[in-house]
């Protein structure tokens, strides 16, 4: 049982397409939920070594950043989910949200990345830190496109959908701000 979900999890590295495949029809959310756990954990450790840090109050922060990770998690299954659905996609959140997770894989090689940057220099480091992530958007991205069934260029749109929206309220608000402060002047 414990090897198969090793296997699983080694299969979402090697070969995610099918990965993506058998987490659609078999969503395994305590799975999906340990990745989180796992990714959350490198996130913080890679931060340490590669900042040269104390884990003074690991435990605290760990959990904190849970926390917070999780409320962007599904805040941000949620934005995807409705901007899926607004542009005719079907596909369930439950799924989503553990393909989000799924997602988070590749971030487990960052304690890795995180020594190996600290022989050979911080720039290695920050540069297997960009590929990372990069690789986990790719993911997310194909993982849109496959689940809720709409071309590449929507799954974009749809994964970017928050950074669009935040955009357009904040140039909403500094049009509203300049026109008030153009208003007191006058």
């Amino acid at each position: 049982m414990l090897t198969e979900k090793l296997e699983f999890i080694l299969a979402v590295l090697d070969s995610p397409k099918d990965a993506i495949e058998t987490v659609i029809f078999k969503r395994q959310p305590a799975l999906s939920l340990l990745i989180f756990l796992l990714a959350n954990f490198s996130i913080l450790v890679s931060n340490l070594i590669n900042n040269k840090l104390d884990g003074e109050h690991f435990v605290l922060k760990y959990i904190l950043f849970l926390i917070l990770n999780a409320v962007v998690l599904v805040a941000g299954a949620c934005v995807f989910h409705f901007v899926a659905e607004l542009l005719n996609g079907k596909g369930d959140i439950i799924s989503l949200y553990s393909l989000m997770n799924f997602s988070l894989t590749p971030l487990l090689l960052l304690i890795p990345s995180a020594v190996i940057g600290r022989f050979l220099g911080s720039d290695v480091s920050f540069v297997l830190t960009i590929f990372l992530c990069c690789w986990s958007l790719g993911f997310i991205i194909y993982a849109v496109e496959k689940l809720y069934g709409v071309p590449s260029g929507t799954a974009v749109a749809v994964v970017f959908s928050p950074v669009l929206i935040v955009l357009l309220v904040s140039f909403a608000v500094f049009i509203l701000s300049i026109g008030g402060i153009v208003a007191l002047l006058l």
